[in-house]
């Protein structure tokens, strides 16, 4: 597998046996999981290609995040011509036993079709979701700030923190591009 790691919008000449992945950010440890997970499973050459697209929260919460990270790959792909677009976003689960950490992968080609994979979760404090809350802010604003760290969310993540760096950042989100591959790679298995 050959890999080409540009920015969206150059002129790459890409092959005709090649395919265009589109990563729908800028964050380095979202390109390499993404990169990683495509060199472990998918043959042939592909072009990685990141661009940071808008979306709506800052802080999604339940299916904000799943919904999230579908806007990002189906933007991705008409912001920049891909095959497919992926879209990664991180947010906070509620459920029954407490908050919890996780992020969803979507994978979507030019047809509409989207595959999902998602992390594994890491318990958040009540004291850190109602200061995300009340403060209108980020997860990683508030670590950074409550671990007097810079920019956690582009280095170990809560992810990291938590685990003390067993799973980092880029490992959970490595996982969940591997599980949005799944039916992509196994088509016969999950047949639409």
């Amino acid at each position: 597998m050959k890999f080409r790691n540009l920015p969206a919008g150059k002129d790459g000449g890409v092959q005709e046996d090649s395919m265009k992945v589109a990563v729908a950010s800028e964050n380095p440890v979202k390109v390499g999981a993404v990169k990683k997970a495509f060199a472990h499973v998918w043959e042939g050459d592909i072009e990685i290609v990141f661009q940071k697209v808008s979306h709506a929260k800052d802080q999604p919460f339940n299916d904000e995040t799943i919904e999230g990270a579908k806007l990002r790959a189906l933007e991705v792909i008409t912001a920049t011509g891909a095959d497919l677009g992926v879209g990664l976003e991180g947010g906070i689960d509620k459920t029954p036993v407490g908050y919890f950490v996780t992020a969803w992968c979507a994978i979507a080609d030019k047809d509409g079709h989207v595959t999902y994979g998602r992390s594994f979760g890491v318990p958040v404090p009540d004291y850190v979701v109602d200061r995300i809350k009340n403060e209108e802010s980020e997860l990683g604003n508030i670590i950074d700030e409550l671990l007097h760290k810079k920019n956690n969310k582009q280095a170990e993540g809560f992810f990291g923190y938590a685990t003390k760096n067993v799973v980092t950042r880029e490992n959970g989100y490595l996982d969940m591009v591997l599980a949005a591959l799944a039916p992509r790679i196994h088509s016969k298995f999950y047949k639409r």
